[in-house]
Formats: structure tokens, C-alpha cells, sequence
């Protein structure tokens, strides 16, 4: 069994976990509802994205992993570079170099996507959902609004419905989440209401897409009319046991 796959997540939850302690200890410069939001998306991305690479063996985990060290070398530019901090930089560029190199590629990911498994468009609004949280709280380092709050709770329902196929997750996707998104581009103004506009349109033009729907409402076969069969072509056995003729008459009018 190839270690690259273990050290590479190893590296990466490290990185995840310790720049989720760090916002939690030292929060500055954010406050402390923005911190918590993503001190809380940087717990659970690393805990997912290890179960991703190392159980499902899924390609949305090595980008998920990607994002998350990205992330984390980020924010490492606006923390304080101390020990644990610069620490926490050289593990997330391990595991940064790990998650895009050729290591997990070689004999470990799947290089198709589950035949029963869901689109990866499907795939990637759920990731672009659990992420939004993130994407409003680094928008809003100082606090978040009450639309702020709305927005990231509609949206991390959403990605759990959506990885759960709930049909209703799907139109809060399409209707909830771009509204709310067009309400924050309003109330919070400039500069964090932009990109939290262009997100939840972004992720809202993802949900309408065909893949997505068919994600959450399967086809499903039509009941199709019966064929007749000849009697010439079954056996007169078969057709006496069912109570007919060598030409399909009931036997009953027959007289037989």
C-alpha cells in the first residue's frame, strides 16, 4: 500500500486543523463571528476531505485539499508568523504540493467518476455551498450582518440536502440563496458584498444546470404497453397449462 496517499492527507488535516486552532486562540484580524465560521470550515473540510481521500479514494478530495491548504497559506499572510503559525505554513505547503502533484493520481484515486455516484456538477455545487459560509466570513472579516448569518446557514443546509438528493435543497439553491446573495451586495456595501453576490449567483446558475436536477430526481422508466405474442410462437404445452389452444382460444369455447 503507497504511503504518499497517508502523508499527504495527514498533512493536509494538520494544516486544516491548526489554522482552525489558530483562529480560535488568536482571531485577530478578524472578529470573532468571521473567525468562528472559519475556524468551524476549516475543522470540518479537513475531517471530510480525509474520508474523501482515504475511503472513497474520490478526485473531489484532492481538490477539496487543494482549497483547504490554499486557504490556509492565505490566511497565514494576514496571522502572525510565530512558531506554530510558520508550522502550520510548511505543513500546508506540504500538503499543498502533495494534493496537486502526481502522488494521489498514481494508482490511488479513481480516475472515473462513480457510475451510481452523483455528476460532478452535483459534486461541485455541494463543495461551492459548504464553502460559502468561508467565502462570506473572509468578505466580512470585521462581522457578519443578519443577512450575512441567513445567507451561510441557508447555504450549509443546502449542501447537506444536496449531498442527501432532497429535491428541496435544490430550488433553496436556485431561489433562497441568490436572493439572499443580492440582498448582501446591498446591506453590506463595498468591498465584501461583491464577491458574496457573484458566489451565491455563481452557485445559484450552478443549481439550474440539468445535471444537478437529474441529481435529485432520477429517471425513471415509463411502464410501457405489452406486446402480444403470436401463439404460433409458444409452446402448445405452455399454452394448454394456461387454459388456451394452439391458436390462443380459451379452451373453454373450444370444447376441448
Amino acid at each position: 500500500m503507497p504511503r504518499a496517499p497517508f502523508i499527504i492527507t495527514a498533512a493536509v488535516v494538520v494544516a486544516a486543523l491548526g489554522r482552525a486552532v489558530a483562529l480560535t486562540v488568536a482571531p485577530d484580524p478578524f472578529g470573532p463571528g468571521p473567525a468562528a465560521v472559519l475556524a468551524a470550515w476549516f475543522a470540518l473540510g479537513g475531517v471530510v476531505t480525509a474520508a474523501g481521500l482515504l475511503i472513497a479514494r474520490a478526485r473531489w478530495a484532492r481538490v477539496a485539499a487543494v482549497s483547504l491548504c490554499s486557504a490556509s497559506l492565505a490566511l497565514g499572510l494576514v496571522h502572525p508568523l510565530d512558531g506554530p503559525g510558520l508550522a502550520i505554513l510548511v505543513v500546508a505547503g506540504i500538503g499543498l504540493g502533495g494534493a496537486a502533484g502526481p502522488w494521489l493520481t498514481r494508482g490511488w484515486l479513481r480516475l472515473l467518476p462513480s457510475a451510481d455516484g452523483p455528476p460532478p456538477m452535483a459534486v461541485a455545487l455541494v463543495l461551492g455551498l459548504l464553502s460559502l459560509p468561508a467565502i462570506i466570513a473572509a468578505a466580512r472579516p470585521e462581522s457578519l450582518g443578519v443577512i450575512d448569518w441567513m445567507l451561510a446557514v441557508t447555504a450549509l443546509a443546502a449542501g447537506i440536502g444536496l449531498s442527501r438528493a432532497l429535491p428541496a435543497a435544490v430550488w433553496s439553491t436556485r431561489l433562497v440563496v441568490p436572493a439572499l446573495a443580492l440582498i448582501a451586495v446591498v446591506v453590506d456595501g463595498l468591498p465584501g458584498g461583491p464577491p458574496i453576490g457573484a458566489a451565491g449567483i455563481g452557485l445559484a446558475g450552478l443549481a439550474w444546470t440539468g445535471a444537478v436536477g437529474r441529481s435529485v430526481s432520477p429517471l425513471v422508466a415509463e411502464r410501457s404497453r405489452g406486446v402480444p405474442m403470436p401463439p404460433e410462437l409458444v409452446d402448445p404445452q405452455i399454452l394448454r397449462a394456461a387454459g388456451y389452444d394452439d391458436r390462443g382460444r380459451p379452451l373453454e369455447e373450444t370444447g376441448r
